[in-house]
């Protein structure tokens, strides 16, 4: 039996999840939604058109909000991005890079499920540098993250791009992004350590 859109709402309701009904192309339900004082948006309608219209009137509603929108036909891909979308995602292109990883390398494909799934003991996460954090302007060595923590740190993002293992030596900037992997317990201590 399939669950219409109100059942689905009330068991929502029901687990304490806060719901707004409402057709996500209308502005007065996004700003409902407080779209205007968000940080992200998820926009995934069925179709292209409706996810573009979203992306468009969300972005008009809050420019600074991070985008992240589903789409159909990768040639769309350049339209949602101009229009607004942070990021676009294929769930098509998504589901063949998949199935292609499984058959070529499973275990590596085990191994980051199992970090990614919520009951795992390990994560990867990210941390920003900040121009205020008193590691700002040190080499990564000196904040010895593994010894202090247990966390290891796989990459550095830095002006888009991204640097495998990166050496000791690397002098920590403003709004750069440690790329880590570690227990939740262990992230929250670098995490607020780079505060």
């Amino acid at each position: 039996m399939v669950e219409s859109d109100g059942e689905k709402v009330q068991k929502l309701i029901e687990m304490d999840v806060p719901v707004i009904e409402g057709d996500a192309t209308d502005d007065a339900i996004l700003r409902a939604a407080g779209v205007e004082r968000a940080r992200g948006l998820i926009v995934a309608l069925p179709t292209d058109k409706d996810n573009l219209f979203v992306v468009i009137s969300a972005r008009a509603l809050n420019k600074s909000l991070r985008i992240v929108s589903k789409v159909n036909d990768l040639t769309a891909e350049s339209k949602f991005l101009h229009s607004g979308a942070t990021k676009v995602v294929s769930a098509h292109f998504i589901a063949g890079l998949r199935m292609a990883s499984e058959m070529i390398r499973p275990d590596a494909v085990q191994f980051l499920d199992t970090m990614l799934r919520d009951n795992s003991a390990l994560r990867v996460e990210d941390v920003t540098v900040r121009g205020s954090s008193a590691h700002a302007g040190k080499p990564l060595g000196s904040v010895d993250i593994l010894k202090k923590t247990g966390v290891l740190v796989v990459s550095l993002k830095r002006d888009g791009a991204f640097q495998f293992n990166p050496p000791s030596t690397t002098l920590l900037r403003d709004n750069d992004h440690l790329i880590l992997i570690g227990s939740p317990d262990q992230i929250g201590s670098v995490k607020s350590d780079f505060k």
